[in-house]
C-alpha cells in the first residue's frame, strides 16, 4: 500500500512544477512593463474623455474642442521631437496643460512670444 500512494504524491508533486513553471514563463514572455500596466487604457485624441481626463473644467463643446486640439498640438510636436521620453505628451497635457512641461514645450519648439500668450488665453478657457 505505501508503494501506490509514494508513486502519486511524486506525480501530483511534479504536476504542480510544471504548472508553476508554465504560469512564470508566460507572465515573464508578455513583457508587460509597469508602465504598461499603469497606462493600459486608451484615450482617443480630441474626444470628450480626454478633456475631461486632463481636468479641462469647461464644457465640451465646438469651440472648446478646437481650443483643446491646438494646445494639444503643441505636446504633439513636442513628443514627435523628444521621442525617448514615452510620457511626454501626458505630462504636457496633465491639469490641462497648466504645468512646466507645457511651458518648457513652447520653449523648445521656438514659438513667439505673442502665439505663447495666446495659447495662455486658450488654457484659461478650456480650464474654467
Amino acid at each position: 500500500m505505501v508503494s501506490q500512494t509514494c508513486p502519486l504524491s511524486l506525480l501530483a508533486l511534479w504536476m504542480s512544477v510544471l504548472a508553476a513553471a508554465v504560469l512564470m514563463q508566460a507572465s515573464v514572455s508578455s513583457g508587460a512593463r509597469l508602465e504598461d500596466k499603469i497606462y493600459r487604457f486608451r484615450l482617443w485624441p480630441g474626444t470628450e474623455r480626454e478633456f475631461q481626463h486632463y481636468q479641462c473644467g469647461a464644457e465640451f463643446n465646438k469651440e472648446t474642442r478646437k481650443l483643446y486640439n491646438e494646445l494639444s498640438s503643441v505636446c504633439e510636436d513636442c513628443r514627435n521631437v523628444y521621442r525617448y521620453d514615452p510620457f511626454l505628451r501626458q505630462r504636457c497635457m496633465s491639469n490641462c496643460f497648466d504645468n512646466d512641461m507645457f511651458f518648457k514645450c513652447t520653449d523648445q519648439l521656438m514659438y513667439p512670444i505673442e502665439k505663447i500668450k495666446d495659447y495662455e488665453d486658450m488654457k484659461m478657457q478650456i480650464k474654467a
